[in-house]
């Protein structure tokens, strides 16, 4: 191990990234599952309860920029995670 600080800040920002993935993983999977969401806006006035029975576009594309986050976040951290294996010189060796 080369780097230990550079490693352990890699480290933490991939659990990190991971957690938020998970996190927005089951924020959309809950929110599919109860049939509403609230709308991601920086106003308040804009941020409503969305039923998907009565707007199903605003609802999936709620839905959507909240699988987006979610799936950003996961391939960053597991980047990362393949960065800090990398940096350890760590390899993986087939069995013989």
């Amino acid at each position: 191990m080369r780097d230990t600080k550079g490693t352990v800040a890699l480290c933490v920002a991939s659990a990190v990234l991971l957690g938020i993935a998970a996190c927005m993983a089951w924020t959309v999977t809950r929110h599919i599952h109860q049939g509403e969401t609230r709308l991601p806006s920086k106003h308040p006035s804009l941020q409503r309860t969305i039923l998907r029975n009565q707007e199903p576009v605003s609802f999936w594309a709620a839905i959507s920029v909240y699988s987006v986050i979610s799936l950003g976040c996961g391939s960053l951290g597991l980047w990362c995670c393949r960065e800090t294996w990398r940096l350890c010189g760590w390899t993986i060796r087939p069995k013989s």
